[in-house]
């Protein structure tokens, strides 16, 4: 029966951690997610609206971009704290308007949610 010896089975180990970390870290599981107007005024019944000011700063950027542009796309990767404060649908409070804003992965396969 053949067994690996010690320095055999540390190299092996160590490609394998360094293959996992190369893996994990990596924008490999990068998407483009797309964030659009959908409409203006009051929220449906029983809808949580949230305020402009409660959100993160990358989070009220993307949605600078939306009010003016009527959509905005971003990377999960490197937009990760946006994407966290973007649900589906959100309903935003911004000057006294209501705003339903709903972001999908670019693709259509719902990204992250």
């Amino acid at each position: 029966m053949n067994t690996l010896s010690g320095p055999a089975l540390l190299v092996l180990l160590g490609v394998l951690v360094v293959g996992i970390a190369v893996f994990s870290f990596s924008p490999v599981s990068e998407r483009t997610m797309v964030s659009e107007l959908i409409d203006q005024g009051p929220a449906p019944d029983g809808q949580t609206v949230t305020a402009y000011s409660d959100l993160p700063e990358p989070t009220k950027e993307a949605i600078d971009e939306v009010l003016r542009d009527g959509w905005t796309t971003f990377s999960t990767y490197d937009d990760h704290a946006a994407l966290e404060a973007l649900p589906r649908t959100l309903y935003v409070e911004r000057a006294g308007e209501v705003y339903e804003i709903s972001t999908t992965s670019a693709d259509g396969s719902g990204g992250l949610f």
